[in-house]
């Protein structure tokens, strides 16, 4: 059967998508793991990030692992397969297939909207792991980009007293514009001693063994960047931290929300690309 647009794979956002693609007036079909043989598409999206593990699709829900070069080989019949967050391997073996494949995360109006998620759902984290309120406790950011720096408005508007780590003297500048602390990364350790509560959005190793080793007992520490995060968290087990990595937050938190956004960024390529459905 043919479809204008399959989606394939991912969590909740992928379904919803599906769903708000039909609601309109689009033909869509949704499928959380390989589409069965025969099915075709006109386009084809792919769940973001596009892989949890090298050569295999992000597909939590199917029956069974979807390696990528397969998948990749059954789609030659799409005019364009987009996907979110992709690596150069996974490039590389769509490229072999003969497939075109997009990058939606590229879109810088998915990336923000995408933040704006992931910082919600990291406060909802945050106040299930606490046991006082965000006002009045003192946060700290590790990083001040997108993620950072939505994080912080949300915080300071809880009353939160917040510090920001960064590197770039620039993002420093701009959690002073937030009216955050500023502080750089190299002072993790004294800042972490002081936090009630510790947020990461680096995708590097930054809350290192000697860090850690700082956290007060008790303290969580929230990790928002993508695999494999920028904590120790071999180390953080041995010393008896609580250190979550809160990986897929907008599907978790705002699937309906998140699953719009992905769409309306592959929506506005196809528009521009002169190709759309």
């Amino acid at each position: 059967m043919r479809y204008g647009f399959a989606v394939v794979g991912g969590d909740g956002r992928m379904a919803r998508l599906a769903a708000l693609l039909r609601a309109g007036g689009r033909s869509a079909a949704r499928f959380p793991g390989a589409p069965p043989p025969g099915t075709e598409a006109d386009f084809v999206i792919l769940p973001l990030p596009l892989t949890s593990r090298e050569g295999f699709l992000n597909a939590p829900e199917a029956e069974a692992p979807v390696p990528l070069g397969r998948l990749f080989a059954s789609l030659g019949g799409a005019r364009a397969v987009f996907a979110g967050r992709v690596d150069a391997a996974s490039r590389a073996l769509a490229r072999e297939a003969g497939v075109e494949l997009l990058d939606y995360y590229e879109r810088e109006e998915l990336a923000v909207l995408n933040a704006a998620a992931t910082a919600e759902g990291a406060l909802a984290l945050a106040m299930r792991e606490t046991a006082g309120t965000l006002c009045r406790s003192r946060a700290l950011i590790a990083g001040f980009g997108r993620i950072g720096r939505l994080l912080a408005l949300r915080l300071r508007a809880l009353g939160a007293e917040v510090t920001a780590a960064a590197r770039s003297p620039a993002d420093r500048a701009w959690a002073e514009a937030f009216g955050c602390r500023a502080a750089e990364l190299t002072e993790l350790p004294a800042l972490a001693r002081e936090s009630d509560i510790v947020f990461n959005t680096v995708p590097a190793p930054v809350f290192t063994e000697p860090v850690l080793a700082s956290l007060p007992d008790g303290t969580p520490l929230i990790d928002l960047a993508s695999r494999p995060g920028g904590t120790d968290f071999e180390a953080a087990a041995k010393l008896g931290k609580r250190a979550i990595h809160a990986l897929s937050l907008p599907g978790e938190a705002a699937p309906e929300a998140a699953g719009a956004a992905i769409g309306r960024a592959v929506l506005g390529m196809l528009a521009e690309r002169g190709d759309a459905p």
